[in-house]
């Protein structure tokens, strides 16, 4: 119980934020929504005191966008399978509505990309590498993963590489 109060309340604390969406919010309705969960599960606490919360803390070190991008689609999908499993009679329209909104934040266009980096390094990460075929295609594409590591570490390389594509380009 003592989670899915936290799990909610910091829900709304990223909505509040504005970081996850690109349309607008009922901030309105899903304040009331959420108002009422916590209500419910400050109410029903068994275990007492709270410890903090799971996801705000960790939300708050990631300053860059994109990052934070990634976080909150994996936060979505965490409250979405909460949601799935939380059945409080009294509070079901609530529920309904926050589920919708998280819904929506799952389907923005701007968390999508986020999903597919996640399932790539997923992969990335399930490579055998001690696997002589995937040795072999690794190697292949040493040399380019050198060039793309330059590019990130020193910026004045990939200016010049911009440089020389559009000095090609105005010679055709």
């Amino acid at each position: 119980m003592e989670i899915q109060a936290s799990l909610i309340f910091h829900c709304i604390l990223a909505f509040c934020a504005g970081l996850c969406t690109s349309y607008p919010l009922d901030m309105q309705s899903l304040k009331m929504d959420c108002k009422a969960l916590k209500e419910h599960f400050e109410n029903n606490n068994l275990n007492g005191e709270d410890d903090g919360g799971i996801f705000q803390t960790r939300l708050t070190i990631w300053k860059d966008k994109s990052l934070k991008h990634i976080f909150l689609s994996q936060i979505i999908a965490k409250y979405l399978k909460m949601f799935e499993t939380l059945n409080i009679a009294s509070l079901q329209p609530h529920i309904d509505n926050i589920r919708e909104e998280l819904a929506k934040a799952r389907e923005d266009h701007l968390l999508k990309p986020e999903d597919q980096l996640l399932k790539d390094l997923s992969e990335l990460q399930s490579l055998e590498m001690s696997d002589v075929k995937i040795q072999r295609k690794a190697a292949l594409e040493l040399y380019g993963i050198f060039q793309e590591i330059a590019l990130l570490s020193n910026p004045t390389v990939k200016r010049k590489r911009n440089q020389e594509r559009r000095r090609r380009g105005s010679k055709n």
